[in-house]
């Protein structure tokens, strides 16, 4: 029980030497599974604080055990989004499935990461409520691709405000742009053809 009788404030500490550690490429064996085990209580512990502390000193870690990662994706927003934001540690075919089960506040935050592939692009379009949606165009990472774009058209079509945002973007398809000028108001049609 590494971390018995420790307060909270000294678990938090804990939490950013923990992180430190595991962020580092080369770490010998023995002292990964001790950081990992140290990870997985802190995870588990009963104080928010404690366990934000440990998402965002982990955050940045490429070689985070699956379990660790997806007890942060899962746990109340102020711990998992700072995680969701940054972390590397999940594939395309994860985030598919992460999508489905984490909270509004965790695919807000998911749609709002530098590095965005398509697939979860396309999945935070497909099951993302407005406010999902209208982060995701106003993240210039996020792939602007025919899929992604009809999936917001057709979703969002009685949400201008999401409709009009994406006809702001300057990386659509002419495809996608014919498909806009019939949904959005005439100030943001005019700005489409003049751009396109």
């Amino acid at each position: 029980r590494p971390l018995e009788g420790h307060d909270e404030d000294a678990r938090g500490q804990i939490a950013d030497r923990v992180g430190a550690r595991l962020q580092l490429e080369y770490l010998p064996a023995a002292e990964r599974q001790a950081a990992e085990a140290i990870a997985r209580s802190l995870a588990e512990d009963a104080v928010e604080r404690v366990r934000r502390q440990l998402s965002l000193a982990i955050r940045q870690a490429r070689h985070l055990p699956r379990d660790i990662a997806l007890k942060l994706a899962h746990d109340i927003d102020s711990v998992c989004c700072p995680f969701l934001e940054t972390t590397e540690v999940f594939s395309d075919a994860d985030w598919q499935q992460l999508v489905l089960t984490i909270s509004r506040g965790a695919r807000i935050a998911a749609a709002r990461r530098t590095s965005l592939s398509e697939g979860l692009a396309l999945a935070l379009a497909e099951l993302g409520d407005s406010v999902v949606a209208e982060t995701l165009v106003d993240n210039p990472a996020a792939p602007m691709t025919k899929p992604v774009c009809m999936a917001l058209v057709e979703r969002f079509d009685d949400a201008p405000w999401v409709i009009d945002k994406l006809s702001a973007r300057d990386d659509l398809l002419i495809e996608v742009v014919v498909r806009l000028c019939d949904k959005v108001s005439g100030a943001a049609r005019n700005r489409l053809l003049n751009r396109y």
